[in-house]
C-alpha cells in the first residue's frame, strides 16, 4: 500500500522513521501518514485534501519552502495517529519531492474554487466546480508520482 506525508527536508529515515506525537517526545509506534489505499481517484483525493487540510487548517501552515512530499509503501497498522491519520511502516521510500510548489497548486485550486485566482496578468479566473477542482487535485498528484 502506498501513503503520502509531509516531513521537514532532510529527516525523513525511510525503513527506519518513526513519528513522534505533535510537541512532545513520544513516539507514536509508526509514521503518521495519509494511505492512498488502491490509489484509485477518490483514494488519491481523498488523502492529499486530509493532507492539506491537516497542514493548513490545524497545523496552520503557509510556507512549505522547508518541507517535502514524501511518498512510501508500507503496511498500514490497526491503529490510528495523534491526529488521527493513519499509521504505517515504510518498507520502501517511493519519491520525495518539494513539497512548496505542490502546496502551492493546492492553495491556487482553492482561490479557483472561490474565485479569487487571478492569472499572471492580475485578473480574476471564473470560478471553478468541485468536480474540476477535485480533478486537478487528482492529477496535480498523478504528475509527481
Amino acid at each position: 500500500m502506498k501513503f503520502i506525508r509531509l516531513d521537514v527536508k532532510g529527516t525523513w529515515k525511510g525503513t527506519k522513521h518513526i513519528s513522534s506525537m505533535a510537541n512532545t517526545e513520544e513516539s507514536e509506534n509508526g509514521i503518521s501518514c495519509y494511505s492512498l489505499h488502491n490509489e484509485t481517484d477518490e483514494n488519491i483525493l481523498n488523502a492529499v485534501k486530509d493532507l492539506f487540510q491537516y497542514w493548513t487548517n490545524i497545523a496552520s501552515m503557509s510556507d512549505f519552502s522547508d518541507f517535502q512530499l514524501t511518498i512510501f509503501k508500507g503496511e498500514k497498522m490497526d491503529w490510528v495517529g495523534y491526529d488521527m491519520e493513519d499509521i504505517a511502516s515504510c518498507t520502501k521510500t517511493i519519491k520525495e519531492v518539494d513539497a512548496e510548489p505542490f502546496m502551492q497548486k493546492l492553495f491556487d485550486i482553492d482561490d479557483m474554487k472561490d474565485g479569487l485566482y487571478e492569472d499572471e496578468n492580475g485578473d480574476y479566473m471564473d470560478e471553478i466546480t468541485e468536480d474540476e477542482a477535485n480533478k486537478m487535485i487528482v492529477d496535480l498528484f498523478k504528475k509527481i508520482l
